[in-house]
């Protein structure tokens, strides 16, 4: 097993050991598929010619298409209400009697016979590869499909070899022999599908997601419908047309050639039969070879151009071919033929497959069954009306070489688009489970009704309505149609806001109804009266304010004294400083949160010595208030750098560090290398560290993100790391330089390799599986606390990597890709990585896939070491090298350092133990050396 596996590696399929048994049975069932097909066309080629003419062929085209639909509704009719395996079961047979119908039709010889087996064996295998490769899309998934497409369509290649010789060797003597032939493999399919399903496991189903029970005919939509409603598919059908029209030309051509060529039926036979094993061949080694390493390394959209970039030239030297010696001419002709057929069989056929992976489950049968059935059909229907200036004899068919070209240029500009379209469906798949956006409606208050509207909600006497109506007209600088009038409502938060909304608005003509709401019977409403008079008022009501100072209401005082500081005389100056100290020294505390609001905005040192105070104040209400005068005098010009380090300790408190944040914001980029400065600061405490990236990063100038990626470059603490690059990753795009990103992202790998490493050295190969990403404990083993940590730090710098390349963007995107890498689906997993791989530019491709791709572990390890010089060591070594980093100033190596003594003493390493005896008399750290003193007792 192993052996064939490494033979077919060396070929370069990259087909894994556990999946040899599906990836074979596949292959087994396109070798049966293609050798049917082979054999079926080459007996309809050659006695469709040999009766009606090589020019009359358009006219069989024609009525393909217009026989295709009613058997597409049958068929689709039938895939809806049995299970998937009934259907292709179903299918197979009606085959094998139709293939011994026409055995004993052709022996009567008439001459319709060979227009309804073209017409009948056309439709039959699109009808049998489409379920084929429906039935492979089930169990295979997107990354299992890029790698293995190609294998599992080589064996339809393989099976064309064999049924080119088997239509040659069985029709020797009558090409109908060859229809029962042609009937063996799909007998053998019959018996072939339901033993494969009967082997198939419960566990490779769900790994796999498989689903062979019937849909609900009222939940799964059409083919035609789920066609209408993605563009995705819509390209598909155009591409697929546009091929099929070209395939057509191309098959007209070389029919006429051999039309011309040959004398009579077995002489044609033999000749398709011998060119449909040379293309099957050929093409058959170009799958092996060729068709899985331009999917894995140049993608999907490369894949696409190989076809139409090949066809458009040679049928470029076609249209010349009669300027050309006969032999040259036919030589073109004959390399178009195997040209095309090779590709389009192989590279191109497996690259559409892949096209389908996106689409979800529920829609891709239908779907598929629509566009390989109908639209082919519909595409040969459009190449026979086209074809049928041949037949009229207004064209040759080597001029037709010309329509060639001009739709391989058209299909060439499709796959650009195609492309987009694939990795925009893998994006919806991924996102489908994703929240939906905001939904906030936008009102628009240019629309004379719209306003007219919100003005008469103003009169209403539900509180929450009018609230609702002055917000939207504050937000749209109405401020001025909102009536003072309100300053009445009987709701007092109507009566407040409308206050704060005259004063923002500076509505002066409303002063006479501020002045009433100074005796409101609500506190805070008299406050913001108060606030609102002195804005409106400005220095003429310094006397008004005199006597507010004595105010038994605090906020009403603390109004004043603001007031007064910024614009009365001295001696009204000092009568407020005394109020001012009145306040701070009062045991109320909403007296001292107070007297922190009278400071806002007022520049003075003295006055800055008592906000210092009230900023160490023990209730964080004051603490808050104090911060929040500190930001209004930074907002108004005034900032001290005074506030600076005392505003950086209190990020630390979960409850004030937003408040802190903003505070610190306002004061501007001046104080940016006094947040780095702290921020690299070893001896600070590390909560407070871990809070300055955000804080940095909330400047949003170049110079911030500058300094945390210089920052990033030293920081040792893993958290801290990840407060760094969450920070980053708010990075308008353009202000970080991508050299900056990739230093960040291959160092952050290198960690994370570092991490993988150890936990391979420290885990039995029985004990885990690793899937890509996903670390999966197996449910007999039995992991330690220090794995424990190092599975966590590899996670962590997992994510900082993502976050690294979602700087400037695509945060949704990414962050939902690393959730299902992450999660214990594999189809959402393999989904994520093909996302991944189609949307990533080259160099980030490679560097990321070198971490998540999905390759066994040996050959990932084998990647890491070429990558970053990295790779596993034993478990003693391992230990040994952490057990020499309790000297890092790290919170996480220090917990890592206490967790491998205790691996040292559970599990009895003895050449270590001198290791932990010098720990335990030497180490600085203090939860290093308890745990080493721990453990030397225990040993």
């Amino acid at each position: 097993m192993r052996a064939l596996v490494v033979g077919l590696r060396r070929l370069g399929v990259d087909v894994r050991v556990e999946e040899l048994g599906v990836a074979s049975s596949l292959f087994a069932l396109s070798f049966l598929l293609g050798t049917f097909q082979f054999a079926g066309k080459a007996v309809r080629q050659a006695t469709f010619i040999d009766t009606w003419g090589a020019e009359r062929l358009p006219y069989v085209y024609l009525l393909v298409a217009l026989v295709a639909y009613p058997v597409l509704r049958l068929y689709e009719f039938l895939t809806q209400r049995v299970s998937r395996t009934l259907a292709m079961v179903t299918t197979n047979v009606a085959v094998v009697l139709g293939l011994a119908a026409f055995w004993w039709l052709y022996g009567r010889g008439d001459a319709w016979v060979p227009i309804a087996y073209y017409v009948w064996i056309a439709i039959a295998t699109v009808l049998l590869l489409s379920q084929f490769w429906s039935y492979t899309n089930t169990r295979l998934d997107p990354r299992q499909a890029r790698r293995l497409f190609g294998f599992v369509g080589a064996g339809g290649l393989l099976g064309g070899v064999a049924g080119g010789q088997l239509a040659r060797f069985a029709g020797a003597g009558s090409p109908r022999f060859a229809l029962i032939a042609a009937a063996v493999p799909i007998f053998l399919t019959v018996l072939l599908v339901p033993l494969l399903e009967r082997r198939s496991t419960g566990k490779q189903r769900s790994m796999t997601g498989s689903t062979l029970a019937p849909g609900d005919p009222k939940e799964t939509p059409s083919g035609w419908t789920a066609v209408r409603e993605s563009p995705h598919l819509q390209l598909i059908a155009v591409m697929m047309t546009i091929t099929v029209v070209v395939a057509q030309t191309i098959d007209l051509q070389f029919n006429w050639v051999v039309e011309t060529m040959t004398e009579n039926l077995a002489e044609r036979t033999a000749l398709f039969g011998n060119l449909f094993s040379v293309m099957g061949l050929s093409a058959f080694v170009f799958q092996i070879v060729l068709t899985s390493r331009i999917h894995r390394r140049l993608g999907v959209g490369f894949a696409m151009r190989v076809l139409p970039t090949f066809v458009g030239l040679v049928s470029l030297l076609v249209l010349f071919s009669p300027l050309l010696p006969a032999v040259l001419a036919i030589f073109a002709v004959y390399s178009l033929k195997i040209g095309d057929n090779g590709l389009r069989y192989s590279l191109d056929h497996a690259t559409r497959e892949l096209l389908f992976v996106p689409v979800p489950a529920r829609e891709r049968v239908g779907a598929k069954a629509y566009i390989d059935v109908l639209v082919h059909r519909f595409a040969k229907g459009v190449a026979a009306v086209l074809l049928l200036t041949v037949t009229f004899g207004w064209f040759t068919p080597l001029e037709m070489s010309a329509l060639s070209v001009l739709l391989c240029f058209v299909l060439y500009a499709c796959t650009y688009r195609a492309q987009r379209q694939y990795v925009l469906a893998l994006r919806d798949g991924l996102l489908a489970e994703s929240a939906p956006g905001d939904t906030t409606e936008r009102i628009d208050l240019n629309d004379v009704t719209t306003l007219e509207l919100l003005v008469e909600s103003l009169g209403s006497s539900e509180g929450g309505r009018v609230l609702q109506s002055i917000d939207l007209l504050a937000a749209n600088d109405r401020h001025k149609l909102v009536s003072p009038l309100l300053l009445h409502h009987h709701d007092s938060s109507v009566r407040l806001r409308t206050l704060e909304v005259l004063a923002e608005g500076g509505v002066e003509d409303a002063l006479p109804l501020v002045e009433m709401r100074l005796g409101d019977e609500e506190p805070e409403v008299r406050a913001e009266a108060v606030r609102a008079f002195a804005t409106l008022s400005g220095r003429a009501g310094p006397q008004f304010m005199r006597r507010r100072l004595r105010d038994p209401d605090a906020r009403v005082r603390s109004a004043a004294v603001n007031n007064l500081m910024l614009h009365g005389d001295d001696e009204l100056k000092e009568e407020a400083r005394a109020a001012l100290e009145e306040l701070m020294t009062d045991e109320n505390t909403a007296a001292r949160v107070e007297a922190a609001n009278a400071l806002g905005g007022i520049d003075e040192g003295a006055l800055h010595l008592l906000l210092v105070q009230l900023l160490y104040d023990r209730e964080p209400e004051v603490v808050r208030s104090a911060i929040g005068a500190v930001r209004r005098g930074a907002e108004g010009g005034v900032p001290s750098p005074l506030f600076v380090p005392i505003l950086i300790s209190l990020l630390r408190d979960r409850r004030l560090k937003h408040t802190a944040r903003g505070a610190l914001v306002a004061m501007g980029d001046g104080v940016i290398p006094a947040l780095v400065h702290f921020m690299n600061d070893d001896n600070e405490q590390i909560w407070v560290r871990r809070g300055l990236p955000k804080t940095i990063a909330a400047f949003g100038s170049r110079a911030a993100f500058d300094a945390l990626f210089e920052a990033f470059a030293g920081a040792q603490d893993l958290l801290l790391r990840s407060k760094i690059v969450e920070a980053l990753s708010r990075a308008p795009e353009g202000y970080v330089s991508r050299k900056s990103v990739d230093r960040a992202f291959d160092d952050e790998g290198r960690r994370y390799c570092k991490a993988l490493v150890r936990l391979v050295g420290l885990s039995s190969p029985d004990d885990y599986r690793l899937a890509g990403a996903r670390w999966e404990w197996l449910p007999s083993s039995r992991s330690s606390l220090l794995q424990r940590f190092l599975d966590e730090q590899r996670l962590g710098h997992l994510r900082n990597c993502f976050r690294l390349l979602s700087i400037g963007g695509r945060q949704e995107d990414l962050g939902v890709a690393l959730e299902r890498l992450l999660s214990d689906n594999v189809k959402g997993r393999a989904k994520a990585l093909e996302y991944l791989d189609n949307t990533l530019e080259s160099g980030r491709r490679q560097r990321l896939m070198e971490l998540i791709d999905d390759q066994p572990l040996p050959q990932r390890l084998q990647a890491l070491e070429r990558a970053y010089g990295l790779r596993p060591r034993g478990a003693s070594d391992t230990l040994d090298e952490l057990l020499v980093g309790h000297e890092i100033r790290d919170e996480a190596a220090q917990w890592l350092v206490a967790a491998a003594v205790q691996t040292v003493l559970e599990d009895s390493v003895t050449p270590l133990y001198a290791r932990v005896r010098a720990l335990a008399e030497s180490a600085a750290d203090e939860l290093v050396r308890e745990t080493a003193e721990w453990a030397v007792e225990a040993l």
